[in-house]
């Protein structure tokens, strides 16, 4: 019994200590095997103990069996106790962890799951103190891909992930039918990692796709633009809370953008860059080419206002940017338009020039120039101020609605040149890049084909970075492209709708195990 674990652990000898309740964040990091588990929880009061309370069922065990006036609910079960590790809470951050444990290789760990609760000593209240959030430890192979059958409520592509008060995460917005014909949500829905399940969020106060979502310097994050209702741009912004777990409306852009890029600034304030400024027209991609835009705003949370920004070299939308290790950003690429010599129409072009925009001087400058046109790539810092950017869409016509390219290259930021670099072995846009270690990085799904006719990739590459070679990953438990994805808290890659081989939103989500 916990009364009986508790006691002969010794732990409420301190109990005469007081210590004020606080929220107390909980993260097991881990799963894959072979590999290790490490555990930390805090903040907590410097010499308190911390309990990582251990099982494989989740509960609920009620607290009052060790204090009968406690009414909270512990989410693990009761047959593992004994095993709990503990420790000390330390400084600097407060925090106590446990030293690596070590997951063998062992085939019947696959799908098994354990739980885990944290609790602090002394309380102040009650007997026991604070507790943490519940989660759990999902165990599977080392470099595969699991489907666990955690569906969302909605399908949906083109969502973004925010944190959560409880130490949980979301994917808010996002839309339904194919990249030129979106049907934008404000919906949210938040995933329990204890109940590995997906349960309704708050809404948006309106909907959007193809938006961004910026942390800013307080924890809020500033939700701009994208698609709307009516699959139109829309300037409209607005801030999430974490802490108040709600959506709260601010200033709105200057101009109307989709598909444009926001950073946050090291005064504190946000840029917003290129994108779209007009929807298509019966699914017409020259429409929305020929509305992209090259103008930047920055916005001020102290303000909650929008103001002009420098304007770029060339019209961007569907590009990426790179803080460089002198605090400049590169501005990379990007689909837009040209202005014929002669007839002075717009022709879409996809963008092989790069511009630095400098934060401290508020300007933008002309950058070295890449090999390849690019826009909808995956990219990732290599480390040593080198950064790989692979594939995306390299060709765009009148008559062309874009042809992905397999091409990559990497950035010197000390050098400032750009760098040869092995090519994928498949033609792949909209795909995401991740850190396997020891130098190997994994681009994931996107597609082939063009912006009209997308081909959703079932596929993944690995890149290795000490022999600049690309081979064969693990294949993803179904085609996606323009899937949300980030590493959780476990160390997992989650990745979560997208547009599948039918492009069509799915609902799907599953883990990708390092």
């Amino acid at each position: 019994m916990l009364r009986t674990y508790l006691a002969s652990s010794a732990i409420l000898a301190a109990l005469s200590t007081l210590a004020p309740a606080q929220d107390i964040k909980l993260v097991a990091e881990g799963g894959s095997f072979p590999g290790f588990i490490k555990l930390s929880m805090g903040p907590s009061k410097v010499g308190n103990t911390g309990v990582f309370l251990i099982s494989i069922t989740k509960g609920p065990t009620p607290l009052s069996i060790v204090d009968p006036r406690d009414p909270r609910l512990l989410y693990v079960g009761t047959e593992s106790l004994a095993q709990s590790p503990r420790g000390i809470f330390l400084p600097p951050k407060n925090m106590v962890t446990t030293p690596p444990l070590p997951v063998p290789n062992n085939k019947s760990f696959d799908g098994a799951t354990i739980y885990w609760h944290g609790i602090q000593l002394p309380g102040t209240k009650y007997l026991v103190g604070s507790l943490s959030n519940p989660t759990a430890t999902r165990l599977a192979p080392k470099g595969t891909f699991r489907d666990r059958g955690a569906k969302l409520k909605t399908p949906r592509s083109f969502g973004e992930i925010l944190p959560t008060r409880d130490h949980r995460w979301m994917i808010a917005g996002g839309g339904q039918g194919g990249i030129l014909a979106q049907i934008a949500l404000k919906s949210s829905e938040i995933y329990d990692v204890s109940s590995d399940s997906w349960v309704p969020g708050p809404d948006m106060k309106t909907e959007h796709s193809l938006n961004q979502a910026t942390e800013m310097a307080d924890g809020r994050w500033l939700i701009t633009g994208g698609l709307d209702i009516q699959n139109s741009p829309s300037n409209a912004a607005e801030i999430w809370d974490p802490q108040k777990m709600q959506f709260t409306t601010t200033a709105s852009m200057n101009e109307k953008r989709s598909g444009h890029r926001c950073y946050l600034l090291p005064n504190g304030k946000i840029l917003a860059l290129g994108g779209y400024s007009l929807p298509g027209q019966g699914g017409n991609f020259l429409t929305i080419l020929n509305s992209t835009l090259d103008t930047t705003e920055i916005y001020d949370p102290k303000t909650a206002k929008w103001t002009k920004g420098p304007i770029l070299s060339s019209p961007r939308a569907s590009l990426e940017c790179i803080w460089l290790p002198n605090g400049k950003l590169l501005i990379c690429g990007g689909v837009g338009w040209i202005v014929h010599p002669v007839f002075k129409v717009r022709i879409p072009n996809v963008f092989a020039n790069c511009d630095v925009y400098d934060p401290k001087t508020n300007t933008i400058s002309a950058g070295p120039t890449m090999a390849t046109p690019r826009a909808a790539y995956a990219h990732h810092d290599l480390g040593g101020g080198k950064f790989m950017l692979a594939g995306g869409g390299e060709t765009i016509s009148l008559t062309n609605p874009g042809t992905p390219t397999n091409k990559c290259e990497i950035y010197d930021s000390t050098a400032n040149k750009w760098l040869a670099a092995a090519p994928m072995k498949e033609l792949r846009a909209f795909g995401d890049m991740y850190s396997l270690g020891n130098g190997k990085y994994i681009n994931m799904g996107g597609f082939k084909g063009d912006l009209v006719n997308s081909i959703g990739l079932i596929t993944c590459e690995i890149y290795d970075a000490k022999t600049d070679t690309w081979a064969a990953g693990p294949n993803l438990p179904r085609a996606l492209a323009s899937y949300a994805s980030f590493e959780t808290p476990m160390g997992q890659i989650q990745i979560i709708g997208g547009q599948d081989s039918k492009k069509l939103a799915s609902n799907y989500t599953f883990l990708f195990y390092r």
